[in-house]
């Protein structure tokens, strides 16, 4: 599996067609895009987006056509979708959910984004971020929740989509694996990082690597790329007797993978 930072988007053709419409609750016509995601995180994607003009909105909808190991993960954003709403002829908003874990279940769930820094930063970077009640005047429970302002563009819609959920949800998966795979190896843990002591010589270093890779299922050459991403830094620390030890600190700050 090779890695690169972004996903391959292709897209696979647009269709005139009538389709039966949950939130009216009839049948509508409108214009389905197709489109295909590769990500080597979560597998190979099918978007589907339903761009109904009559309505002043758009719905998107993924499923997963190919993963080595489909999980609960890929289940959850299949059963979910996304839905984008025109505030005028250049503009859709969106109200951004991000997945989670609920801490007393165990199961995943979808929550509105209070915060900016909730948000993966490939969309804090691409498209323009503000609170509800400053784009849409009428009340509503989304008054102080975050909604992402987009172009009536298919492709950016499925990127944005992608981001908020797909890699948000994945790349969480994927420090918690890491974080697993090298408990024994861990020095030092809070809620925002953890210490990894490879050792004065290099030997731990090269088992890091070699558990990483064997867990992850990634080249030498695809996990530095991921490594370069989480790493924060790498500090020599002094140990009595035992002389310079180093230590990789990881950021467990998922939302830049």
């Amino acid at each position: 599996m090779s890695l690169y930072l972004y996903p391959q988007i292709k897209k696979i053709g647009s269709y005139d067609t009538s389709w039966y419409d949950i939130g009216v609750k009839e049948v509508v016509r409108g214009t389905l895009h197709v489109f295909k995601v590769k990500d080597p995180l979560s597998g190979v994607w099918i978007f589907r987006v339903y761009d109904i003009t009559s309505l002043g909105k758009i719905e998107v909808q993924c499923f997963i056509e190919y993963s080595a190991k489909v999980t609960n993960m890929h289940l959850f954003i299949e059963r979910r979708r996304a839905i984008y709403k025109e505030i005028n002829n250049y503009y859709l908003y969106h109200v951004v959910k991000i997945p989670y874990i609920d801490e007393k279940t165990g199961r995943l769930r979808l929550k509105e984004a209070n915060n900016i820094s909730e948000i993966h930063e490939f969309i804090r970077r691409k498209f323009r971020l503000k609170k509800y009640g400053e784009v849409i005047s009428s009340k509503s429970k989304y008054h102080n929740k975050l909604v992402v302002l987009l172009r009536h563009n298919e492709r950016e819609i499925v990127e944005e989509f992608f981001y908020e959920r797909i890699r948000l949800l994945f790349a969480m998966d994927l420090i918690n694996k890491i974080r697993d795979a090298l408990s024994d190896m861990i020095s030092y843990e809070n809620k925002s990082m953890f210490a990894v002591n490879i050792g004065v010589h290099g030997e731990r270093k090269f088992t890091m690597f070699k558990r990483l890779s064997n867990t992850l299922g990634l080249s030498s050459r695809d996990l530095s790329i991921i490594l370069t991403k989480i790493l924060r830094y790498v500090k020599p620390e002094k140990c009595k007797g035992k002389g310079i030890e180093i230590v990789y600190v990881f950021n467990k700050e998922f939302r830049a993978i």
